[in-house]
């Protein structure tokens, strides 16, 4: 029996935004958030199994992490872009139920690590994403 259990958990609840980063921007400050988004799927594989047999009950689970990105500059000069992160993913004995609830410190704990990790790489793109907004007049 093969089934699939999803949800769509949206920033905090699983885990709290990415302390904002600031820096200078052509001589003004700029303050840019990272927000979190995740998808967390469970699949139930396997079976129970009669009495004095050992059961092949499964719950595989992936976590997938997009982030959003927001950068205001103090003269109102806004950019926003979505970023992904690597998936994460994983499997426990037993019914998707249980494994759900056992699991989610871990998939706090990559969610956390995949922000940190998204929010220090986007140092270039962030100010790439800057100055064409800057050259356009954006703001």
């Amino acid at each position: 029996m093969l089934t699939l259990i999803a949800g769509l958990v949206l920033g905090s609840a699983i885990a709290p935004d990415h302390p904002p980063v600031t820096f200078h921007h052509r001589g003004r400050p700029v303050t840019a958030t990272y927000r979190p988004a995740v998808r967390v799927a469970h699949r139930q594989i396997g079976s129970t199994a009669p009495g004095g047999r050992t059961s092949t009950l499964r719950c595989a689970w992936t976590a997938s992490v997009a982030v959003e990105r927001h950068a205001r500059r103090d003269d109102g000069l806004t950019v926003v872009r979505h970023l992904a992160a690597a998936p994460v993913t994983g499997s426990r004995p037993g019914w998707c139920a249980a494994a759900a609830r056992a699991d989610s410190p871990r998939i706090d704990a990559h969610v956390r690590h995949q922000l940190a990790a998204v929010a220090a790489a986007d140092g270039t793109t962030l100010r790439a994403d800057l100055d064409a907004a800057h050259d356009r007049g954006v703001g």
